[in-house]
């Protein structure tokens, strides 16, 4: 029975024995040769514009408020906020009766062709020529009007091109341009306001709409881009990128000039043609064998 013990457990030596000689060695930590998925993209040229984003209300390109001639009560509202007038139209009616005097009711005409905008009173309420009655708009043409930064005021100029957006119209790009901008700005919030001026044939923009705006102030033409996601970004301004050369991973410091939403312009770092990494460089150090998944 002792022999037979024995043998058996020789023979569990010899196997664990095996197992232990025959299992493949670890390689040491730091030294993995397997390669890291990685998506990347090409550096590419491209043109650019700069701009500067500018939030407004709509305005009418000329505004009046109309005051009546004689006092009286507001007998009748023609036309009503939001209809439109023309030249020396009359949009309003005072009853200016007195107690054993009759008059004419007296007419309020509008000063050009537009929409009324505002009415400062109700029918029935009593009026005078010291306050105004009502607002009126063109809106052939119509202004944008909103401030921007201290920092960007030198980079607007008179003529430039403004796209923007209104929410009534979503994804619907109206053109203008800047006609005026403020040399003066406000103590409080280091603003200055600008004007931008934009034809408006349909008449699909009020006044009273918000817009949203980007004034173009420089082109960069045919520059080197990257997207953006492409950058690691540090605190020190050392931004760096990962270029895939025979599948190995190789960092490249990198000098940036435009950044927009999706992609940014290249000064130096790069060339046109390289490959750069744009998702798992952060899982990536110089020389490590990457593979590229897309």
């Amino acid at each position: 029975m002792k022999k037979i013990v024995s043998v058996v457990v020789v023979f569990l030596l010899i196997l664990i024995g095996c197992q232990i000689f025959s299992r493949p060695k670890s390689k040491k930590t730091g030294q993995s040769s397997e390669a890291v998925p990685v998506e990347v993209a090409m550096v590419s040229r491209r043109t650019l514009w700069e701009t500067v984003l500018l939030t407004g209300d709509v305005r009418g390109y000329y505004e009046a408020q109309v005051f009546p001639k004689v006092p009286g009560k507001l007998k009748n509202r023609i036309k009503d906020v939001g209809e439109e007038v023309k030249n020396d139209e009359t949009f309003a009616i005072i009853d200016r009766d007195e107690p054993a005097l009759e008059y004419d009711p007296a007419e309020v005409k509008a000063p050009f062709s537009g929409i009324i905008t505002r009415y400062f009173n109700s029918e029935g309420e009593t009026v005078s020529p010291a306050k105004p009655l009502a607002e009126v708009a063109s809106i052939e043409k119509i202004k944008l009007v909103g401030p921007v930064s201290e920092k960007d005021l030198n980079k607007i100029a008179v003529g430039q091109k403004v796209n923007f957006y209104v929410d009534t119209y979503p994804g619907v790009k109206f053109s203008g341009e800047v006609a005026r901008l403020s040399q003066v700005l406000d103590a409080l919030s280091r603003t200055a306001t600008v004007e931008v001026i934009a034809e408006n044939p349909s008449k699909k923009l009020k006044p009273g709409m918000f817009a949203r705006a980007e004034i173009l102030v420089g082109l960069h033409s045919y520059t080197l881009v990257i997207p953006r996601q492409a950058v690691i970004y540090n605190a020190d301004g050392a931004n760096l990128v990962f270029v895939v050369e025979n599948n190995v991973a190789r960092e490249r410091k990198v000098r940036l000039g435009l950044e927009l939403t999706d992609v940014v312009e290249v000064i130096s770092g790069l060339k046109e043609g390289e490959t750069v990494v744009t998702l798992g460089q952060y899982n990536l150090r110089d020389g490590l064998p990457v593979e590229v998944v897309r």
